[in-house]
């Protein structure tokens, strides 16, 4: 509950800070507790992409259509960049 989920915070925060190896080990667990619920939202591409066509392989492009496509989602409005080029959401 909510208990719960306020005391994980404070333990964060008050929590020391990690060495590389025990960030690698709480982000390894972290993975493999959360795992079936990734597979469950994104099916078996649990390197975040918007995978449409469904055959794609390029993951770069995949992510950079996910952010896409979530801006359009958020209705974060379109505009150019300073050069004229691409998609540029962020003023």
């Amino acid at each position: 509950g909510i208990g719960a989920t306020l005391s994980r915070i404070s333990d964060s925060i008050r929590s020391k800070e990690r060495s590389r190896d025990e960030l690698k080990i709480g982000i390894a667990g972290f993975y493999d507790r959360s795992s079936k619920l990734w597979e469950d939202v994104w099916g078996e591409h649990m390197h975040h992409g918007y995978y449409i066509p469904e055959d794609r392989t390029d993951h770069v492009q995949a992510q950079i259509d996910l952010i896409d496509e979530v801006l359009k989602w958020a209705g974060v409005p379109e505009h150019e960049n300073e050069n004229g080029e691409g998609r540029g959401n962020i003023p």
